[in-house]
């Protein structure tokens, strides 16, 4: 989701790995922004090396932006980096899974995170999210949890509706759920923090301005926070590969290769997403992102869906450019060279062996998750009958529901070798095309500017960036008239580590 908003806003982006920080490429960039997912996945694929690397890099004066997992991934807590000093809240303490929007209070307006917004308070969504824990006055909260808005939720729990219309039933629903659901544990709780590190700024949020499609005060808070890190740190340039590319022509056949295949994937992930909702284990409330039935089936498509939708996206948008190419009529040298390093990277791309992979696993993946939501549909009927079904119907299929669970996901927080077969190639080829898209952009600038004079050019960025922060935040005044270091150019990494 991160890395789609930023590619959205017009950040110039790049992709890194846990191998990539290992060797010290962070250094190349203004800000490090990680999102969401369990933090210990994260921390876990890094040496020592790699978290003394990402710790000098915010010490040196580079930023640290982290949503949900990503905040949990610096914070004081077990498999965190211990850069802020914040802890989670205890689960006891808030409701639980909270899911979609809900109001931030803002505590200091005069905040640049802030810039652009005509309220006091904004909305903006936790997804299955938690609340902050100060542990000292190292730490500035910019942000508190308030009332929630419509679509928020607990569970698939309707949160605002209940908190409307019948509050007094909440103790209800905590009994019949086991767990703390009312929102008015959640009020005034620490939702957006920030903290100096040495020379640089860790920011955290629970929230996710990180959301795709969300209304345009996530996308101004967001480019806000992005803009607030990047003020210090210096960049040095990539490295850049030389190699004699195969012909646009032979590149076009490769990617529309590529392409089939994950097509093919696509309608896979959304019959299962599409099975679910039709069995009432979940319903669609966002971009990638559901509430569902206390007890349903873990949603692993989700996180599948989400790579394969995005890796078909970075193909069509690279087999959109290679058509461009193939037609321009004139290219000048700079777009050339530009236009050189995407067919060289190109050239080297192969993820074959990653194809072969998921094409053997996906279709059976699908059919048992099928199976799955349909013996979870089973058991809350027979659950729903009570007396009325003999006792060992209903434990016979609990243990074929959760035999069939367990090898085909595994149980949290470790994840089963069917699933993991399926999200490493899948999450390998993303960080390989997130970086070829990267360079399709460069090209497709190439390619625009070589179409126009000078002049039409500037006219061109100009009118290209007045219209993007005009729809972002209502006004372009803080962004073109605001000091030249609060401006200056944004490298940012997203990180798959």
């Amino acid at each position: 989701m991160l890395q789609l908003c930023l590619e959205e806003l017009g950040f110039d982006i790049m992709t890194i790995s846990a191998n990539d920080i290992e060797n010290g490429e962070l250094d190349q960039f203004n800000v490090l922004a990680v999102g969401g997912g369990y933090h210990k996945y994260k921390s876990d694929l890094l040496t020592e090396i790699g978290k003394s690397n990402i710790r000098r890099f915010v010490n040196d004066g580079g930023g640290y932006f982290g949503s949900c997992g990503g905040a949990a991934f610096v914070m004081n807590v077990s498999g965190g980096l211990n850069m802020i000093a914040v802890e989670r809240r205890a689960m006891s303490d808030q409701p639980a899974e909270i899911n979609g929007p809900i109001e931030i209070k803002i505590l200091d307006y005069s905040h640049p995170i802030w810039y652009g917004l005509n309220s006091p308070n904004v909305s903006l969504p936790p997804w299955y999210g938690s609340a902050f824990k100060v542990q000292n006055d190292s730490v500035t909260v910019l942000g508190t949890y308030g009332n929630p808005v419509p679509g928020f939720h607990n569970y698939d729990i309707n949160t605002y509706d209940v908190n409307r219309y019948m509050p007094e039933e909440w103790h209800n629903f905590e009994a019949a759920f086991g767990k703390v659901l009312d929102p008015k544990y959640l009020i005034d709780a620490p939702a957006i923090v920030e903290s100096d590190y040495g020379q640089g700024k860790v920011l955290i949020a629970y929230p996710h301005p990180d959301t795709p499609g969300g209304p345009a005060q996530y996308y101004t808070v967001l480019a806000n926070m992005i803009f607030y890190l990047s003020r210090e740190k210096p960049v040095s340039e990539p490295t850049y590969s030389t190699c004699t590319p195969a012909t646009v022509e032979e590149l076009k056949v490769k990617v529309q290769d590529y392409i089939r295949h994950y097509q093919c994937y696509k309608s896979i992930t959304e019959d299962i997403n599409t099975f679910g909702i039709y069995n009432r284990a979940w319903t669609q409330t966002a971009k990638w992102n559901i509430c569902r039935a206390k007890s349903s089936p873990f949603p692993a498509h989700f996180g599948m869906q989400a790579l394969i939708e995005e890796n078909l996206r970075y193909l069509n948008e690279t087999y959109a450019v290679l058509d461009e190419i193939e037609r321009a009529k004139y290219i000048s040298p700079d777009a050339q060279s530009r236009i050189n390093q995407l067919l060289c990277y190109l050239t080297e791309l192969e993820i074959s062996s990653q194809l072969t992979e998921v094409d053997s696993r996906l279709p059976d993946f699908a059919t048992d998750y099928n199976k799955l939501i349909l013996y979870w549909r089973e058991l809350e009927i027979l659950r729903g009958l009570g007396d009325d079904v003999p006792e060992n119907v209903t434990s016979n299929v609990t243990n074929e529901y959760n035999n069939l669970k367990n090898s085909l996901i595994g149980r949290w927080p470790t994840y089963s070798h069917s699933y993991n077969a399926l999200l490493e190639p899948l999450d390998l080829m993303y960080y390989r095309l997130s970086n070829m898209n990267y360079k399709v952009q460069e090209a497709e600038r190439g390619l625009e500017y070589s179409t126009c004079t000078r002049q039409n050019t500037f006219s061109l960025i100009l009118t290209d960036f007045r219209i993007k922060y005009t729809e972002i935040t209502g006004t372009i005044r803080e962004f073109i008239l605001a000091p030249a270091e609060t401006v200056s150019p944004t490298k940012t990494s997203a990180t798959r580590i």
